[in-house]
Formats: structure tokens, C-alpha cells, sequence
């Protein structure tokens, strides 16, 4: 009794952990299904960490067939959070992203407000992608020109998340840098 109690207590510690990284992670579109997919993906360490504490509570090892009945499940329930349609895909967060060819993210925060379309290809290696003003996701400053730097799609399997780097034109002037995660 005292052994699964402690295999309680470790796993659910965890999975506690778990819910709290997938929010400060944003793994998906709200805190509660980012919560979620957190707890989904430190579920093989949950088991591992109860298999552990049980161990070191009964002082020999848990019988195999639970033992590997939790790992098993706990691999299982991971391994379905990688596949989590539109959340962040978490070894590769940007897995999902097509980029513009030359487009350098760490050089995106150079960009600001006030610059000239000349300034911002210097900085950016190219312009992009038009995209439509009225099509898909708001950016402040009323652009009557979007620059898109990237765009959704791909990743080899599935649909996860990306992340859209666009900048805003009005009367020939940068207005707005926009960079955000997309769960769409």
C-alpha cells in the first residue's frame, strides 16, 4: 500500500510539473490545453518517477507486468502528445514553419517602425511574401502592404504550430513588426 502511494505521489508531482511547463511553454493556443499537452508529454516521466519511488519504498524491485504496464502506457500517452494537431511540436518547435529563402529569425528584431522597404531587405535578405491586408491574422498599424516571412505547412507529418514573422507597410514605411506563434 505504502509502495503505491509513493508511486502515486512522484507521478503525480510530475504531471504537476508537467501542467505548469506546457503553460510557460504556450504548447498550445490557451493555458488550459497548453496545460494539458504538458502533462501528456511528462507522462513517461511521471511512470518512470512512480516506478522509483515504489522501488525505493518497498526496497526491491516493482513486479515487472505493472512495471511495464505503466512505462508502456506512459510512452504511449507521450508519444500521442507529439502528434497533438496545432500545438508546438516540442523537440522541434519550429518544425512547421516554411520560412522566405535568406530569412534570418535572430535579425527579425532589427526590423522597426519608420524603416524603408530598402532598409528592411538589407536587414532581411529579401522581401518576403505579399500577403493579403484583409486575409488571415490582424497586424496594428492598418498596413495597406504585408511583408510575410513565413507561412504554415511544413512539417513532414501532421499540423502544428508556427511562427509567423511579418512586417506592415503603410505609404512606403514599416508600421508594424508583428512575430507570434500560430495555432492554426
Amino acid at each position: 500500500m505504502r509502495a503505491l502511494i509513493a508511486l502515486c505521489v512522484a507521478g503525480l508531482l510530475v504531471e504537476v510539473a508537467g501542467w505548469f511547463a506546457g503553460i510557460a511553454g504556450r504548447l498550445y493556443d490557451s493555458e488550459t490545453a497548453s496545460g494539458i499537452v504538458g502533462m501528456m508529454f511528462a507522462a513517461p516521466v511521471a511512470a518512470l518517477a512512480g516506478l522509483l519511488a515504489a522501488r525505493w519504498v518497498l526496497r526491491r524491485p516493482v513486479p515487472w507486468q505493472g512495471a511495464t504496464a505503466l512505462l508502456v502506457s506512459g510512452f504511449f500517452v507521450g508519444g500521442l502528445t507529439l502528434l497533438t494537431a496545432e500545438s508546438k511540436f516540442a523537440p522541434w518547435p519550429y518544425i512547421d514553419t516554411c520560412f522566405a529563402p535568406g530569412f534570418d529569425r535572430a535579425r527579425f528584431s532589427e526590423v522597426r517602425a519608420g524603416m524603408s522597404p530598402a532598409e528592411v531587405e538589407k536587414i532581411l535578405g529579401g522581401r518576403g511574401h505579399l500577403r493579403e491586408t484583409r486575409w488571415g491574422y490582424r497586424i496594428g498599424g492598418s498596413p495597406d502592404e504585408i511583408w510575410a516571412y513565413s507561412h504554415d505547412h511544413c512539417s513532414p507529418f501532421f499540423d502544428h504550430a508556427w511562427r509567423s514573422y511579418e512586417v506592415g507597410f503603410r505609404d512606403g514605411v514599416v508600421v508594424s513588426v508583428s512575430d507570434a506563434w500560430r495555432y492554426d
